[in-house]
């Protein structure tokens, strides 16, 4: 069999693999996860490594996708192992991870026997734990990295379709090793013992919490949409070094409004409210909901990865050197990195505010079309990053399904913007969102960026609150209960507005 040698962030490796394994194979048997937003589909053109030794040749498709990338550079699921090859991974610094808490307001009544327990969030890109006390309201620690299942796709509909052909048995043994090696950070970090933890809250959108429970997701992408289960239970996920310890899954609402947003609810109080809030957690997944006095409704638009940097030419993850910010002024395009380093892409609230500049600017019209003089090629200022015209076409797709989405729950209830008392902005892409860029592109309605807020990690501060508090997981349950679910794919209301919405 073939050795393949891998220099990954400087640690040198080896690693056997069959003559015909794809270097993003050959990456994954040596144990190391890299980033493929396709799938594996060969459309995305992000799994960039460097390579030499005993390879394919280069595709005409790949070349096209490489652009005029240097030589020695490969993408990782198309070049095939014919012999010994070695290989470099291309890794930036550390993405921002959100990890913040709103601590509770009641008093500790942990859902855990023990002293120790460990609230998770499974977002679709990143994962983040919170470990307890049981005695206190905020977490001890905290820590977060993305989610290990990138390696299969950046979005569910990518995961989902991995599964398909391989099961959905690699994607829960990744999930799972993630949590196990979580957990342990957790308690080494507090110098706890492993069996000083006695239980575990883990939340996340239907798709994550079905490949978490190792329940086959094909039926959550066909209609009828109908989930194997809604959770609201008990499982035994079999970490390798926390034998024994169970996992409190909090309900979901349907197939494609998960148990994230029933945590986020929670923990955002909105449910005890009288007014009328929309709280959105825009994401590859864009999850909903519409709280009015006279009841909830919910609902998910498949997004796609447009918002996580994904599918956008220069797009990144929020590392350091991305552009997060880009403004105008005296008719120039002006921005910031993260770390403040030198930019080498473009990360998700900085495609926003880019397409509101190039707006202001004349760079784009109102149907997003590209002015000729740039010929489909617009620089952000002197950074030496462009954004192109199918960027900002894969953008107003990402842009229409969430603000058409929106728009279905304002309509199924009769409302209008004006009646609207506050937009809630959750997870990690609302809390970096400039508000008022969104409201220029009409992401955000008009008007509504003065009543907009966003309160972080909603959906893992729901968990936490669930963990700490069995009152709180029987408030998760009545939640989870409540919500009426409107499936976009047959609403004919969304999909005029859709198209509308794509329009800036």
């Amino acid at each position: 069999m073939p050795t393949v040698t891998i220099d990954h962030n400087g640690q040198l490796s080896q690693t056997s693999v069959a003559a015909g394994a794809t270097l993003a194979e050959a990456l994954h048997a040596g144990g190391i996860e890299l980033s493929l937003p396709c799938g594996g589909q060969h459309t995305c053109g992000k799994c960039r490594v460097w390579a030499q030794g005993r390879l394919s040749p280069m595709s005409e498709r790949e070349r096209q996708l490489l652009g005029d990338a240097p030589q020695g550079q490969r993408l990782a699921c198309f070049t095939v192992v014919e012999g010994d090859c070695s290989l470099r991974t291309q890794t930036g610094g550390t993405d921002r991870i959100l990890a913040d808490y709103r601590a509770d307001a009641l008093p500790p009544a942990p859902i855990y026997p023990g002293a120790y327990g460990v609230a998770v969030d499974i977002g679709t890109t990143t994962v983040v734990g919170y470990l307890f006390e049981r005695t206190k309201a905020a977490p001890i620690a905290v820590q977060g990295a993305l989610n290990s299942q990138r390696t299969f796709g950046a979005d569910v509909l990518s995961r989902i379709a991995y599964c398909n052909e391989h099961t959905v048995a690699p994607l829960q043994e990744a999930i799972r090793r993630q949590l196990d090696s979580l957990l342990q950070s957790l308690c080494q970090g507090a110098g706890i013992a492993p069996e000083a933890l006695s239980g575990l809250c883990v939340t996340g959108n239907t798709t994550m919490l079905h490949l978490l429970a190792g329940l086959e997701p094909r039926s959550l992408a066909l209609a009828p949409f109908t989930p194997q289960s809604v959770f609201g239970d008990w499982h035994d996920l079999a970490l390798p070094h926390f034998p024994g310890l169970r996992a409190y899954l909090p309900q979901c609402i349907s197939a494609y409004v998960g148990a994230d947003i029933t945590c986020s609810v929670l923990s955002s109080g909105i449910a005890a409210s009288d007014k009328n809030v929309l709280l959105v957690d825009i994401g590859t997944n864009g999850e909903m909901v519409l709280h009015t006095p006279e009841g909830v409704i919910g609902t998910s638009t498949a997004a796609g990865p447009a918002f996580e940097g994904s599918g956008i030419s220069a797009g990144m993850s929020a590392q350091s050197g991305a552009i997060s910010s880009v403004w105008a002024e005296k008719g120039q395009v002006r921005f910031t990195t993260v770390d403040d380093a030198p930019p080498v892409g473009l990360c998700g609230s900085g495609l926003v505010d880019s397409m509101a500049a190039f707006l202001e600017l004349g760079i784009l019209d109102k149907r997003g079309r590209m002015a000729d003089s740039f010929g489909g090629r617009a620089p952000l200022g002197d950074s030496g990053v462009f954004v192109t015209q199918k960027d900002v076409r894969q953008f107003q797709l990402a842009k229409g399904a969430i603000r058409g989405g929106m728009d279905v729950l304002l309509h199924h209830c009769g409302l209008s913007y004006e009646a609207l008392d506050q937009i809630v902005l959750c997870g990690g892409f609302g809390s970096y969102l400039n508000v008022t860029s969104a409201q220029a592109i009409g992401l955000i309605p008009p008007d509504m960026a003065g009543r907009t807020v966003a309160i972080g990690n909603a959906a893992g501060a729901g968990a936490g609150n669930i963990l700490q508090n069995t009152a709180r997981q029987a408030q998760a349950l009545q939640i989870a209960s409540a919500v009426r679910a409107i499936d976009l794919s047959t609403d004919a209301y969304f999909k005029k507005r859709y198209v509308e919405a794509m329009l800036f």
